[in-house]
């Protein structure tokens, strides 16, 4: 099971990697086609994850804050939904550092 784990890790990492590289090089349709995989495996390491859920909250919220800041920079879309993921993980962040290291 942790080998499946790590192959999906991987490709998450990959595709998410891909995209960022893309988007870099304005290369706007490869960009946006990498959203997808980005999107739908961290979607499923968040549901595989369920105990993690501090975790993979704020990791999800990483993740779509970098969505929709490329979605801003490549098509001038609105910028305020990278502002609330950045909120939403900061949050649950402050919320798990203080019930974990502030007794």
């Amino acid at each position: 099971m942790a080998q499946n784990d790590d192959k999906v890790d991987f490709f998450h990492f990959s595709f998410w990697l891909l995209k960022d590289i893309f988007w870099l090089l304005k290369f706007k349709v490869l960009a946006s086609l990498m959203l997808i995989p980005t999107i739908v495996l961290t979607l499923y390491i968040v549901i595989k994850q369920k105990k993690f859920v501090s975790t993979t909250t704020i990791f999800s919220s990483w993740v779509m804050m970098n969505v929709f800041w490329m979605l801003h920079e490549l098509y001038n879309t609105p910028l305020f939904p990278s502002y609330v993921f950045i909120l939403i993980g900061l949050f649950i962040l402050g919320a798990y550092f203080k019930r974990e290291f502030i007794k």
